[in-house]
C-alpha cells in the first residue's frame, strides 16, 4: 500500500504546481489577451464543462471509492473497472452527438463550441479516477505536471497578440486530451478489460446518479457563475475579471483539497476494513486543513491593494474588491472539504452530500439572478461565498451526531482568528520606505508569515496542555514532522 506521506507530497507537489504557472502566465495573458480573450476562453470551457459532467456523471468521487474498496481482490478490481469504463463510453457516445446537433443548431460562435468538443471527447477517456482509487498519485502528478509544463511553454511561445485566444484554448485542450491517453498504458499494466454484463454495468447507474446530481449542484456555483455573467452582462470581461480572480481562490485550497484526494482511498480502505482510527486522522485534517488555508486566505488578502495592479496590471482594479470577497470562501471550502472527502463519501453518505450541494447551489442560483444584474462580478462573488458558507454549515450540521464538531470548530477557529489577526495587521500597513510595489509585498509577506508563524507556536503550546486524545494525536503529528525536518537538515 502507497504511503499516504508519500502520496501527499507529490499530489502537493503537483498542486503548487498548479499553482505556480497561473502565478506565471496570468500576468502575461492579461496583457496580451486582456480580460476579453480570457473571458472568451472561460466562457465557452464552461458550456463544455456541463456537457462533459453528463458524460462522467459522480464517477471521479465513487470510481475513486469503488477502486478503492476492491483494490485488495484483482477479480473484483478488474470487473468493477471494467463496468465503469464502459458506461463512460456509453455515456460518452451519447453526450458527444448531443454536443455536436448543439454546436450545428444552437451555438453562436461556432468555432469555439467545435474546438472544445476535443475537451468533450477526451473526457470519455479519463481514468483519474482508477488511478486515484489505487493510491498512483505519482503518475497521476508526473503527467499532469509534464502536460501543465508543456502548456505554459507553448503560451509563451505562441500567444503573443490579442488575436491569438484561439491558439490559447486550443493547446490547453489538446493538453487535456494527451493527459487522458497517456494514463492508459499504466492502467491497463495492473488492470484488465474483461467481459461484464449489462446487469453489472446498469448497477453502477443509480449511486453514481446520485453523486451526479451533487456534481451539477455544485457546477452551479463553480461553473454556472461564468456562464450567466456572460449572458447578464454586455461582453465577456465581466467574466474575466471573475476568471482571473477566482483562480486565486485556489491558492489556499491547494494544500486541502491535496489532503482529501489522498485521504478518502485511503479512508475508505479502512472503513471496509473496519478500521476505526480514521477518526484521530480527520482530527489532524481539520486542523491542518484550518491552519493552512486561514494563512494563506488572509495573508493574500493581506497585500491585496498591492498584489492586484503589480500582478494584473492595469484596467483589473476591480479584482481587488473580488480578492476580499472570493478569498473568505477558503476556510469554509477547506472545512467541508475533509467533511466531505474523509467521511461522507467513505461512508457512502452520498444523500447527505447531495443535499448540501443542491442547498448551496439554490442559494447560489438565486444570489446571482438577484446581484449580478446590478452588481456583475462583484454579485457573483457575493454569491459564491453565500454558497460556499451554506454547504459548509449543512455538512456540519449533518455529522454531529457522529463527530463533535463543536470541538473541531472550538480548536480549529484559534487559527482563523489568528489569520484575521494578520489581515488587519499587514493590510493597513504602508511602508513609506518602500516606493515599489514588488517590495511592499514582499515586507508584506515577511511581516504576515512572522505573525503567523508565532501565533502558530503559541496555539500549538496551549493544545499540547490538553488531555484530549485526538488533540494529542494532532500535537504527536507536528512534532514528528518537525523532528523529520530537523533530522533531514
Amino acid at each position: 500500500m502507497n504511503s499516504i506521506k508519500k502520496n501527499y507530497i507529490y499530489n502537493t507537489l503537483l498542486q503548487i504546481l498548479l499553482l505556480i504557472v497561473p502565478i506565471i502566465t496570468t500576468p502575461y495573458l492579461t496583457r496580451v489577451i486582456g480580460a476579453e480573450g480570457l473571458g472568451v476562453y472561460s466562457y465557452y470551457f464552461s458550456i463544455a464543462s456541463y456537457f462533459v459532467i453528463f458524460i462522467k456523471l459522480g464517477i471521479d468521487n465513487y470510481g475513486n471509492r469503488t477502486i478503492a474498496e476492491h483494490k485488495n481482490n484483482q477479480l473484483e478490481l478488474n470487473t468493477s473497472f471494467s463496468e465503469l469504463i464502459y458506461l463512460q463510453f456509453f455515456l460518452g457516445g451519447i453526450i458527444v452527438t448531443i454536443y455536436i446537433v448543439y454546436a450545428f443548431c444552437f451555438s453562436s460562435d461556432r468555432k469555439y463550441v467545435l474546438l472544445f468538443l476535443v475537451l468533450v471527447l477526451s473526457s470519455c477517456f479519463d481514468i483519474t479516477w482508477y488511478l486515484s482509487g489505487m493510491e498512483e498519485f505519482k503518475s497521476i502528478s508526473i503527467r499532469n505536471a509534464v502536460i501543465k509544463l508543456l502548456n505554459t511553454t507553448l503560451i509563451f511561445l505562441l500567444i503573443k497578440e490579442e488575436n491569438d485566444v484561439f491558439k490559447y484554448c486550443l493547446i490547453l485542450i489538446l493538453g487535456s486530451l494527451v493527459s487522458q491517453i497517456i494514463a492508459w498504458p499504466l492502467v491497463l499494466k495492473t488492470t484488465k478489460l474483461v467481459k461484464v454484463h449489462i446487469k453489472g454495468i446498469i448497477k453502477h447507474l443509480k449511486p453514481n446518479l446520485l453523486l451526479f446530481l451533487t456534481v451539477i449542484s455544485v457546477s452551479i456555483f463553480k461553473i454556472m457563475d461564468k456562464i450567466m455573467l456572460g449572458l447578464m452582462t454586455s461582453g465577456k470581461m465581466e467574466v474575466g475579471f471573475y476568471e482571473s480572480s477566482e483562480r486565486i481562490i485556489h491558492i489556499p485550497s491547494i494544500l486541502v483539497v491535496s489532503l482529501g484526494t489522498v485521504m478518502m482511498p485511503r479512508i475508505s480502505n479502512m472503513i471496509a476494513l473496519h478500521d476505526n482510527s480514521y477518526k484521530k486522522i480527520f482530527f489532524t485534517s481539520i486542523m491542518f486543513s484550518m491552519a493552512i488555508s486561514s494563512s494563506i486566505t488572509f495573508g493574500i488578502m493581506g497585500i491585496s491593494k498591492e498584489f492586484v495592479p503589480f500582478f494584473y496590471g492595469a484596467g483589473f482594479e476591480r479584482n481587488e474588491l473580488l480578492f476580499l470577497i472570493l478569498l473568505p470562501c477558503c476556510p469554509f471550502m477547506a472545512f467541508a472539504n475533509v467533511i466531505r472527502t474523509q467521511y461522507l463519501l467513505p461512508n457512502h453518505r452520498d444523500k447527505d452530500f447531495l443535499i448540501s450541494g443542491i442547498l448551496a447551489a439554490s442559494v447560489n442560483l438565486i444570489a446571482n439572478f438577484i446581484m449580478i444584474p446590478m452588481w456583475g462580478s462583484v454579485g457573483a462573488a457575493i454569491a459564491t461565498l453565500l454558497a460556499e458558507i451554506i454547504g459548509c454549515i449543512y455538512q456540519a450540521f449533518v455529522v454531529a451526531k457522529e463527530l463533535d464538531i463543536k470541538k473541531y470548530i472550538k480548536y480549529s477557529i484559534w487559527f482563523v482568528f489568528l489569520g484575521i489577526i494578520m489581515f488587519i495587521c499587514i493590510y493597513f500597513m504602508h511602508f513609506t520606505f518602500c516606493q515599489s510595489l514588488i517590495l511592499q509585498i514582499v515586507t508584506k509577506i515577511i511581516m504576515g508569515t512572522l505573525i503567523y508563524v508565532m501565533g502558530s507556536i503559541i496555539i500549538i503550546y496551549i493544545l499540547s496542555k490538553e488531555s484530549d486524545e485526538e488533540v494529542y494525536f494532532f500535537i504527536y503529528s507536528i512534532k514528528s514532522l518537525f523532528i523529520r525536518f530537523r533530522l533531514k537538515s
